[in-house]
């Protein structure tokens, strides 16, 4: 999947309607430059779009300690199931 400054542009295009739209982006500088500058060309195109940077921070602790990945668990062959 394209992440580029036309796929944003691309995207806000396809999906705004009269009330605009909302992009919530990761705080990465590879994502923020290009949801930054999609959004950009929109807003000159009159297309009415907001941006809302958040911290990806859901897999550690306060503390600082790893809370480990989410999701599905990796399988693990029958070979390594009985340990």
């Amino acid at each position: 999947m394209r992440a580029d400054a036309e796929a944003v542009l691309d995207a806000i295009r396809a999906v705004t309607g009269p009330a605009g739209a909302l992009l919530i982006v990761k705080n990465y500088t590879g994502d923020r430059f290009n949801f930054g500058l999609g959004p950009e060309i929109a807003r000159a195109e009159d297309i009415p779009v907001d941006m809302m940077i958040v911290a990806d921070d859901v897999a550690l602790s306060a503390s600082g300690d790893h809370a480990g990945r989410r999701g599905k668990p990796p399988r693990r062959s029958a070979r390594w199931a009985s340990r």
